[in-house]
């Protein structure tokens, strides 16, 4: 088939194919004219949010006693059955509005309603602006790593699990970041440390295999 001059399509060469096709659909759509209504968005598609947006507790004020914040607690509001425990959803995808909308979840790898609730939750319970779940330990550490830019410098606790030793030193001294040990045990030792090209102090409590 070949794009006609009013933006129909004319057939190149006869075929059953292009036959099924004009008995579907004709000339009643000028595909010149079709355009996705995101065409017109004039920032980067990486620039776009990802879905869905963060809840933000910045400005709020638990109303509840820290000792009932645990256990008084609505973990679906716009659920219409209101459960009393947060339903698990293991759904990969989502329905959409419609073919050119959003909803507010679309696959459960970018966002899913059980993890939006628990991390909300914890949140709260932290008097943060935010929190986010992950898979495994690793996982996290591996995005927090994701802050540094080149030459940029983090100090970590001399005593540290083998995993995020790997992590730091395979990977984020590859990438230009700066990796600096320090006895955590002693503060002076972390100040002296510190520089401005210091952009991340790692810590764990307690430290990993030597338990201080």
């Amino acid at each position: 088939w070949q794009r006609g001059k009013r933006g129909g399509f004319n057939e190149a060469s006869s075929g059953p194919g292009y036959s099924r096709f004009l008995a579907s659909i004709g000339e009643q759509i000028d595909f010149s004219r079709v355009k996705y209504p995101q065409t017109e968005r004039s920032c980067r598609y990486d620039d776009l949010p990802t879905f869905p947006i963060r809840p933000n507790f910045a400005s709020f004020e638990n109303a509840l006693r820290p000792a009932s914040q645990c256990v008084v607690y609505d973990g679906c509001p716009e659920d219409p059955y209101h459960p009393s425990n947060t339903p698990i959803y293991q759904t990969s995808t989502f329905v959409q509005p419609s073919a050119s909308s959003f909803g507010a979840y679309d696959y459960t790898r970018s966002g899913n309603p059980t993890r939006t609730a628990l991390e909300k939750h914890v949140a709260m319970l932290e008097h943060a602006a935010a929190a986010f779940a992950f898979a495994s330990g690793m996982a996290a550490l591996h995005t927090v790593t994701r802050l540094l830019k080149q030459g940029d410098e983090i100090l970590v606790n001399e005593d540290i699990y083998g995993g995020m030793h790997r992590l730091l030193c395979q990977d984020c001294a590859h990438n230009g970041v700066e990796v600096k040990f320090v006895d955590t045990t002693n503060l002076d030792s972390v100040l002296k440390a510190i520089s401005p090209k210091t952009k991340l102090i790692h810590t764990e409590s307690p430290s990993n295999p030597r338990m201080r």
